[in-house]
């Protein structure tokens, strides 16, 4: 299960990387953000944006990812990867929003519904879906 979205800059972050529970959703991740926040005012605008972007990314890489040929730079691929990370084990997103409004809580919540819906696999997912159940 994922367990929440730390901040890059606290002492839980350096606890949980050094344990192996954590993975990096910041604008260096294929899953990352696609703008930086500039200005706080912005914050809840680039997030109804990430959203939207990370539907469309969804549906989109879900039809070509293939588990047995894994692309590193692939955005499924690290949503592939943290949800196979959260399967195994309670694992963390790190990213330098937090407490602030965060995408990597889409990115959690899809990973955590995803993983209650189990034996179902991600790749059987659909944006559609997602938006009703998981991130409504």
């Amino acid at each position: 299960m994922v367990l929440g979205v730390i901040n890059k800059a606290t002492e839980q972050f350096k606890t949980e990387k050094a344990a192996g529970r954590v993975f990096d959703v910041t604008y260096t991740a294929a899953i990352g953000p696609t703008e930086f926040i500039e200005r706080e005012e912005d914050r809840e605008r680039l997030y109804d944006e990430y959203l939207e972007y990370f539907l469309f990314r969804f549906d989109f890489s879900r039809e070509t990812h293939d588990p047995n040929h894994p692309d590193e730079f692939s955005f499924f691929q690290d949503l592939y990867d943290i949800y196979t990370m959260a399967a195994e084990g309670d694992i963390y997103l790190a990213c330098w929003c937090p407490p602030r409004l965060c995408h990597g809580e889409i990115i959690m919540k899809t990973v955590n519904y995803a993983l209650s819906q189990r034996p179902r696999t991600l790749h059987s997912l659909t944006a559609e879906e997602i938006r009703r159940e998981a991130l409504s």
